[in-house]
């Protein structure tokens, strides 16, 4: 059976509740290596690398998903991030039973704009992105972060970070980056949205020019939905300012452990 790459980490409280994070297109769990220790200071954690990225080999998105499945705790915590949002919102929405809440974080329910959903990428703006991966994977990936950290009070930095994870393992494979960015052009899960009644908080960056999803819009989907939106923040919060990330996971959590008693 095909399996994913992944890492766990142990909270010393062995009662701990469980998180699971979720990375996005074009980089690895790495992404999320700031915040691992101090996340582990109060919960589980498990990192999942996805299919593609290395080195977790390529399979389908049921073979995936059943593999997330098998890593994960039988409850937990999910946070997803940008593409991975999407995901973990899939995955609330058909095991309900296996995700207690979830965290979105810089995930936009349609990434690409639609005649109803304006908050989101202009079409012509993504496809000349998609285009620059087909015509070089790499200059592709390196626009990427550029544009992932444009207008960030520690854009310099965030870039930096940024680069040496992608540099840090074996470039993602080029279907699972076409196969992403199909993804990212064709999902629109407003519906999935609309029915999830677990816990659910939506994670935003200001400055983010990428998931540019409208807050009165997400209310207008789901009014259960919380809101968090950092504002020197672009699409990477957790690598931006990743101590006030951690706090935001931190209350979020202490809110359902309140909850639960």
């Amino acid at each position: 059976m095909l399996g994913l790459n992944y890492r766990q980490f142990k909270c010393d409280n062995p009662a701990a509740l469980h998180v699971v994070l979720i990375h996005g297109w074009g980089l690895h769990s790495g992404v999320f290596n700031k915040i691992i220790e101090p996340l582990r200071a109060f919960a589980h954690v498990t990192l999942i690398d996805r299919a593609g990225y290395a080195p977790s080999p390529m399979m389908t998105a049921a073979q995936e998903t059943q593999a997330i499945l098998n890593i994960a705790p039988p409850c937990a915590i999910y946070i997803g991030w940008s593409l991975g949002g999407m995901l973990v919102l899939d995955l609330a929405s058909r095991y309900p039973h296996r995700v207690m809440a979830v965290m979105v974080v810089a995930t936009n329910p349609c990434f690409v704009q639609r005649d109803d959903w304006l908050c989101a990428m202009p079409l012509a703006t993504f496809k000349a992105f998609e285009q620059s991966v087909v015509d070089n994977m790499y200059v592709g990936l390196l626009r990427f972060i550029g544009l992932q950290c444009q207008g960030s009070a520690t854009q310099r930095h965030d870039i930096r970070y940024l680069q040496e994870q992608l540099m840090a393992r074996a470039m993602p494979n080029y279907h699972a980056l076409l196969a992403g960015l199909s993804d990212l052009l064709q999902l629109d899960i407003r519906q999935t949205v609309q029915v999830l009644r677990c816990p659910m908080i939506w994670l935003r960056g200001a400055k983010d020019s990428l998931a540019k999803a409208d807050i009165d819009a997400l209310f207008a989907l789901n009014p259960l939905i919380a809101v968090s939106t950092t504002s020197e923040a672009a699409h990477v919060p957790f690598v931006s300012h990743p101590t006030l990330f951690v706090n935001t996971v931190k209350r979020f959590i202490d809110e359902l452990q309140h909850d639960q008693f």
